[in-house]
């Protein structure tokens, strides 16, 4: 079971070469935290928060953060929280697949 959140985070995004910088060290701990603490509970992988939308998209937090505001992608706001329906951004990559780049 450990070995299996282990694996989902080595497959994420958050693995990149940080080349020493505190700051991406530290965005990839918080990955592998959340990663974690939503295995741990057994939480439904159909919602994801920013951070684990990023590493599935592999692409920056603060791009999310971006296309939310821009309503970009499909988002939902919870309070002052965003969450997205990971089968949401499937249905949105695949409409986008052969569209315009951004």
């Amino acid at each position: 079971m450990f070995r299996e959140m282990i694996n989902t985070f080595v497959g994420s995004a958050a693995l990149v070469d940080t080349g020493g910088d505190p700051l991406r060290c530290i965005r990839s701990l918080e990955l592998f935290v959340a990663v974690g603490l939503r295995y741990q509970a057994g939480m439904n992988d159909e919602i994801l928060n920013a951070v684990e939308t990023a590493a599935f998209l592999r692409v920056n937090r603060k791009t999310i953060y971006e296309y939310a505001a821009r309503h970009r992608i499909p988002h939902q706001k919870l309070g002052r929280r965003i969450v997205f329906s990971k089968a949401a951004l499937l249905q949105w990559l695949n409409a986008n697949a052969n569209g315009p780049r951004f």
